[in-house]
C-alpha cells in the first residue's frame, strides 16, 4: 500500500489542463483570490461538466476507487477593476475528492482528498489571468507514517506582472516567490501556440512530437519550475461506450532539466468537436462551432506509481445552463458518489 504516498493526483489532474492554464501571485491569499473571481469573472455561455473516475490499478486490473474528478470549464468575460474593460475569458474549475470526503475520514481514515484547482484564461489568446491551486489531503497508509498535506497555491498576472503567493496552513510558511516564475509566466503567454502546435499533431498537419522536439512545458516541481518534453503518437480509445481517434502524450522532464524524481505520465485526448459530434448533444455541438479549432478534451491518463499507476478516465460529459446571479462554478457543491467500477478498454495500449 505504499503506493499511497505517491497520490499527489492534483499533480496528474494539473498536467491534464495545464495547456489551459500555466502562469504565475504575491499578496492574493486563498479568500483574495475568490474574493477576485467572484466580482471580476461573468459566464457568457453553458457550464461543460467533465467527470473522471480516479483508480489504482496494477497488471491492468483494478484494484481501488481512490477519488472522482470534476472539471468544469464556463466561457464568459473578466472585467478589469480600473478600467472597466472586459476581455473574453474560460474559468477552469477542478474538484479532486476521495471516494469518502468527510470530517471523520479526514481525522481517521486512510486516504482523503479534498483539492480544488481554478484558473482564469483569456479567449482565444490564452494568457492567465488567475491561477489557484488547493491541495487538502491526509494520506495514512499501513505500516507507514500519516502525511497531512494542507497548501495553497496562487498566480495572479491580472496586471501583466508576475505576483505568486502560497501558503502552508500546517506550519504557516507564507513564500512569495517561485524559482523559475519567470519562465512559467512566459510559457502561459504562449499556451495558445503550445495548443495549436498539439491540435496540429491531432489532425495531422505536423510531424508528431518528440523528446527532440523544441516543445517544452515548464512544471512546478516542488518550488521550480521545470521544463517537460512529451513524446506523442495517435491511438484509437475505446471509451464512453465509443471509439476515438486520439493523440496520446507521454511527459517526462526535458534533457537539459536538472535531476527530479518522476513518474510516467501519459495522457489520450480528443477534439472538442469530436467529442460533440460522437455524443450528438446540441449544447456541445452549438459550443464546438464557437470554439477555436485548437480546441481538445483528455479522455484518459495514467500516472506511473513504484507499484502500478494511478488511472483517470473520463465517465460523463454534459452541460449546465447558468443562473443569471451566478458565479457559474465556484460556489456550487460537488456530490460525490462512490465511483463505477467500468471496464475501460484501450485498442493500443494495455491495461
Amino acid at each position: 500500500m505504499t503506493f499511497f504516498r505517491h497520490l499527489y493526483l492534483t499533480r496528474m489532474i494539473s498536467v491534464v489542463c495545464l495547456l489551459a492554464a500555466c502562469a504565475a501571485a504575491y499578496g492574493l491569499d486563498e479568500q483574495a483570490c475568490f474574493d477576485k473571481l467572484t466580482t471580476h469573472f461573468s459566464p457568457s455561455k453553458p457550464t461543460v461538466v467533465m467527470t473522471y473516475n480516479v483508480t489504482y490499478r496494477l497488471l491492468g486490473i483494478h484494484m481501488l476507487s481512490v477519488a472522482t474528478a470534476t472539471m468544469e470549464a464556463t466561457e464568459g468575460y473578466w472585467t478589469y477593476p480600473e478600467s472597466r474593460r472586459t476581455e473574453p475569458c474560460c474559468l477552469i474549475s477542478i474538484r479532486l475528492q476521495s471516494t469518502r470526503c468527510d470530517e471523520e475520514t479526514k481525522k481517521n481514515g486512510r486516504i482523503y482528498i479534498n483539492d480544488h484547482l481554478v484558473s482564469v484564461s483569456t479567449m482565444p489568446g490564452l494568457n492567465t489571468i488567475l491561477y489557484m491551486k488547493k491541495t487538502d489531503e491526509y494520506i495514512n497508509p499501513p505500516f507507514k507514517k500519516a502525511k497531512r498535506i494542507e497548501h495553497t497555491a496562487v498566480y495572479d498576472l491580472e496586471n501583466g506582472s508576475l505576483d505568486y503567493y502560497a501558503q502552508n496552513y500546517l506550519t504557516g510558511e507564507i513564500q512569495t516567490n517561485l524559482t523559475g516564475a519567470a519562465d512559467m509566466a512566459t510559457q502561459g503567454k504562449e499556451v495558445s501556440k503550445v495548443l495549436q502546435m498539439v491540435s496540429d499533431v491531432y489532425h495531422g498537419r505536423r510531424d508528431l512530437i518528440t523528446p527532440e522536439s523544441d516543445f517544452r512545458l515548464m512544471i512546478n516541481c516542488d518550488g521550480l519550475a521545470v521544463p517537460f518534453a512529451a513524446q506523442t503518437s495517435r491511438e484509437n480509445l475505446s471509451i464512453l461506450g465509443k471509439a476515438w481517434p486520439t493523440l496520446c502524450a507521454e511527459v517526462m522532464p526535458a534533457r537539459e532539466a536538472p535531476k527530479i524524481k518522476s513518474r510516467d505520465f501519459s495522457m489520450w485526448a480528443t477534439s472538442f468537436e469530436e467529442m460533440a459530434s460522437q455524443l450528438d448533444d446540441p449544447v456541445l455541438k452549438q459550443l464546438a462551432k464557437e470554439t477555436p479549432a485548437w480546441g481538445m478534451t483528455p479522455l484518459l491518463a495514467n500516472y506511473g506509481l513504484a507499484l502500478g499507476y494511478i488511472r483517470c478516465a473520463i465517465t460523463d460529459i454534459h452541460t449546465i445552463a447558468h443562473l443569471p446571479d451566478e458565479t457559474a462554478i465556484l460556489s456550487r457543491s460537488v456530490a460525490i458518489d462512490s465511483p463505477p467500477n467500468e471496464k475501460l478498454p484501450l485498442s493500443n495500449h494495455p491495461l
